[in-house]
């Protein structure tokens, strides 16, 4: 898994060193820009709706999004706000995990017993 921070206006300040294993972008390269910069057009935009809309009160989401190097990739998203004394938002802590291969072998999974079923 790894572990994004924002600020609150979705400002990256922290990576974990798993997410610069998973997407390919360095610390460097990343901190400063929004999440927004791994974004394809196969997540559906009332996901995005969704996120906008409940971001304080967090929650889990499912992105398709993109590497440094291109390649597609699915991800397990929980974010959950940080707040201050007064009750305002100050930061966001995302926990990601990649769950492009438990989604490739399910589909696998899904054909084999559909093929098998057909016979």
């Amino acid at each position: 898994m790894s572990i994004l921070i924002t600020d609150k206006d979705r400002r990256i300040e922290y990576i974990s060193p798993y997410f610069t294993e998973v997407t390919g972008y360095s610390k460097e390269e990343i901190l400063g820009k929004t999440p927004s910069l791994l974004k394809t057009d196969k997540t559906r935009r009332e996901t995005y709706n969704q996120l906008n809309d409940m971001l304080e009160a967090g929650g889990r989401w499912h992105f398709v999004n993109r590497k440094k190097n291109g390649e597609e990739y699915t991800e397990a998203v929980l974010v959950s706000s940080i707040k201050n004394e007064s009750g305002e938002v100050t930061h966001y802590v995302g926990i990601k995990e990649d769950i492009s291969e438990y989604k490739r072998m399910k589909k696998e999974l899904s054909d084999q017993l559909y093929f098998t079923s057909v016979r």
